[in-house]
This record gives C-alpha cells, structure tokens and sequence, in this order.
C-alpha cells in the first residue's frame, strides 16, 4: 500500500528537514519515492535546494515553477499529479505553514480522500521556541486555519522542539510535558473502567459504556473542559490550554465505531466554530 504523509508546520519549525529525512530513510528501504517541495511562502530554505543530494538517494522531488530563480510568486506544477496515479511506495509531501501555504494542497482533496484507509498521515510540525508556535492557543490556531484549507484533518504531531544548535533537552522535554499534561487532566475525569485514547498529537477519544442519560455525557465534557481551561506552568513559560469536545452516541449518531468517531469529530469542530473551550452535541 502507498503511504502518504502530508507536514506542514509554521517557518522555522524544521519541517522541510524531516520531509527530507523521512524521503531518504524510505529510499534507504528501498521504497520507490517521491518528494513533492509545495512550501508556496517560504523562499528561504527550500527541499528544491537539496536537488543534487536527492537525485542521489534516487528520489524524484517535484518543486513549484519557478522555484529557487529569485521569483517570488510560485505556482504549482502538473506533475504534483502524479503522486496519485503513480506506484510510489512512499510519498512525502512538504507544505507551507500557514493558510495560504495549505490551500495548495485544497485542490488536490478528492485525491486524497481516495487514498486507501490507513494510507494518508497529515503531520503538523512544531516548535514551541518559534514565536508563531510559542503556545498550545497559537499552535490550535495554526491548525485550526490549516485544516481549514488544505481540506485534510491533522492525523498527528511531532515536537520538534528546538533552537537549532543550541537546543537541549529541556526543549524537548517541555514540548513533551505540554501534551502529557492534557492527557492527565482528561484521564482524571473519568472511570476506570472507560477507554481512553490519544489518537493524535493533541486529540484524544474516550469511549463510555452503561450511560443511561445525555446529561452524564455533558456533564463528564464539561468536566474535561473546565479541567484543561487553565495554564501549564513551565521553566520559565506559562502556555494556556484549551479544549473542544464533541460527543457522539450509539445508535443515533452511529452503529459502527468508525460512525461514531466521524460523528463526534463533526460535532468537536463544530465547537472549534464556536469559540472553543466547549462542547457540542452531534446535530
């Protein structure tokens, strides 16, 4: 099966340099692969720069037009089609930052909704030492607006956290902190005997059994928003937390476990459009 991942991530976050690393390790297995430079904004560092070291490992890169000629104004070349009807093993697209760098990939969504399950990651790179990205309220915003048009749900996150050489530990370590302290507020809420799941890298499911009345559901989200609505307190930094939840419930909403997390998922975004910090139903 062909395996496709999507990174974007704000300027400075590195994600070019793990697109590049990801391609050479798939080539290094001896997948057949291709890597596509779709970064419509940053003119800085570019994966079209490394052209010579990815002819080498045997990786077709497909840049913009005009990429690396001094022009500023990028447009998208065909052959970014042939990611989808070509037999590529892996293929590892990097794309702008922002909205507007993820729009490029809005046209191309029929595309990727035909994919086979299981064969598309979108992974949003970040960097808590970026100011673009400094808190979990700016990095919710970045990947709020991306999904928005690039058409694509964010599947995960990678902590790329760093100061380039002068990065430490403790960079990565409070990355890291920022997203376990979601999770441990979530799990406080709830009975041991219900699943709880991180599915992302800040998105987490919970199944409940036994519930006899909607109002135990409201009450137990708007448990978990109340308890994430504060700040984690790091060295040095405060990052505010927030949350939206949607609830989903068997037979109404669904009668399959892939039914019900679409349903819940809808109903969670709803609550991103309506300010966040709150949860929705599934209407």
């Amino acid at each position: 099966m062909k395996n496709v991942k999507v990174l974007i991530g704000n300027y400075g976050s590195g994600k070019s340099e793990l697109a590049l690393n990801f391609a050479i390790r798939a080539a290094a297995r001896g997948d057949r692969t291709e890597l596509l430079d779709l970064d419509m904004v940053n003119t800085y560092f570019r994966l079209t720069e490394r052209g010579k070291l990815v002819e080498q490992k045997e990786i077709r890169l497909v840049s913009p037009n005009f990429a690396c000629s001094g022009i500023e104004t990028l447009s998208l070349p065909a052959e970014v089609s042939s990611a989808f009807v070509l037999d590529w093993d892996s293929v590892i697209f990097d794309v702008g930052g922002d909205d507007v760098g993820a729009t490029a990939l809005g046209r191309y969504h029929q595309d990727f909704v035909s994919l086979e399950p299981g064969a598309l990651e979108v992974l949003n790179v970040v960097n808590i030492r970026r100011p673009l990205a400094s808190t979990p309220e700016k990095i919710h915003h970045l990947q709020d607006a991306m999904q928005l048009h690039s058409r694509l749900t964010i599947t995960g996150m990678i902590n790329n956290t760093n100061l380039s050489t002068m990065t430490s530990a403790d960079d990565l370590w409070d990355g890291y902190l920022v997203l376990r302290e979601v999770a441990d507020g979530i799990r406080s809420v709830f009975r041991p005997t219900d699943a709880l799941a991180r599915i992302g890298g800040d998105e987490f499911l919970v199944f409940l059994e036994n519930v006899d009345k909607p109002d135990v559901l409201a009450r137990k989200a708007g448990e978990v928003v109340s308890t994430l609505h504060k700040s984690y307190i790091g060295p040095g930094q405060n990052f505010p937390l927030s949350c939206s939840v949607g609830i989903s419930v068997y037979p109404d909403d669904g009668r399959t476990v892939i039914d019900l997390f679409k349903s819940a998922d809808a109903a969670m975004y709803a609550s991103k459009q309506h300010g966040k910090d709150r949860y929705s139903f599934r209407e």
